[in-house]
């Protein structure tokens, strides 16, 4: 039976099969067809025989399962269904946090009911600004505005690392240096720590951060070569050191994304110009302040843009990004160790779509 037999697109539906046989089980698979045709068959788990996965396609999936035992006999059961339905959202009023022109926008949440958002104010001589934004139901308020570099901002990204601290990362546009700087939270007022530079070489860009824990972050960025690195930061108070940057691709580096699976892993996706703008994602690999990284994975073969990656567990992961039609898309990740396995490609809209950004609720959503 499929459990639940009707779920919204990016939810798991769990499979399971009770098998008996007097001889001795040998295999147990489970044969999917796809609302567009395409089937999958594929070995159950052991044991309660069952196979638990993600579905992105709108529509009817017909299954049935196949056995065999260790005689040889084959048995297969009736086909049966379940069904994928589309998610519903609604929204809220729209409430301004800037009151003039607004760049490179980041937001990471606190808690249940604050968050924290980043981003360079283009009408305050393009600084770099916090503000802390409280919800309550579907209204949001906030907080003062308060300055983390008071000069030309660019590629700024904000992660939280528990309710009351945030690490926000920007280049240093006047130095291009990659920097970063601990924000300590009461209330609504911020109150910030010393700059520290994880790249002096002069141009550090398409940064990106995500905390592994309250005293361990990751940041992702294109270098002056134009390679993607990614770093580990460390915290303790206010104060941040770096371990050695690790290159996670040697050639032109764009849209780099990076989100923490775990307290040891992360995925970083980004676009590989060698070859022809493909989109990629790899897992990293954190031992210390020290990072290694598994093979590419390619999630679309084709030119691929504004790329954002979002854990949704330590297994599994969701990135959206524009295709080469420029229609907004999006594929969940199942990682393995360090290899990767993609879902099929889900449009979450067939139109021109720039500046993808994708963040989860929770495990399936």
């Amino acid at each position: 039976m499929a459990t639940p037999p009707s779920q919204v697109t990016g939810g798991h539906v769990n499979i399971t099969a009770t098998v008996t046989d007097g001889v001795g089980v040998d295999t147990v698979k489970v044969n999917i067809t796809y609302p567009d045709s395409s089937t999958v068959n594929v070995t159950m788990n052991e044991g309660s025989y069952y196979y638990d996965v993600i579905y992105a396609d709108i529509g009817i999936y017909d299954y049935f399962i196949w056995t065999n035992d260790t005689s040889e006999n084959e048995n297969t059961s009736d086909t049966y269904q379940f069904e994928i339905t589309a998610s519903v959202i609604s929204f809220g009023s729209e409430y301004v946090f800037n009151f003039a022109a607004t760049d490179y926008t980041s937001v990471s949440v606190l808690n249940s009911t604050h968050f924290v958002v980043a981003y360079k104010d283009e009408g305050g001589s393009d600084y770099g600004i916090c503000r802390i934004g409280v919800m309550s139901g579907d209204t949001i308020s906030y907080g003062s505005e308060y300055v983390f570099h008071s000069a030309v901002t660019d590629y700024t990204s904000v992660s939280a690392l528990n309710s009351t601290h945030f690490v926000v990362v920007y280049e240093d546009f006047d130095s291009g240096n990659g920097t970063a700087i601990i924000g300590t939270v009461s209330g609504s007022t911020i109150l910030y720590g010393s700059e520290y530079v994880f790249d002096d070489d002069g141009t550090a860009t398409m940064i990106s951060v995500s905390f592994f824990d309250s005293a361990r972050f990751v940041v992702s960025w294109s270098d002056d070569a134009e390679n993607g690195v990614a770093i580990v930061g460390s915290v303790s108070g206010s104060t941040i050191t770096f371990g050695s940057p690790a290159t996670f691709n040697l050639g032109r580096t764009d849209f780099t994304s990076v989100s923490a699976l775990d307290s040891t892993h992360c995925v970083i996706g980004y676009t590989d110009f060698l070859p022809s703008e493909y989109g990629v994602c790899k897992i990293g690999t954190r031992s210390g302040d020290s990072i290694s990284y598994g093979s590419a994975y390619t999630f679309n073969s084709a030119s691929s843009g504004h790329i954002s990656v979002s854990s949704l567990d330590a297994t599994h992961f969701a990135v959206s990004y524009n295709d080469a039609n420029a229609n907004g898309g999006s594929r969940i990740g199942v990682v393995s160790g360090s290899t990767i396995t993609y879902g099929p490609e889900n449009v979450f809209n067939p139109d021109s779509s720039g500046y993808t950004s994708v963040s989860s609720f929770n495990s399936t959503h």
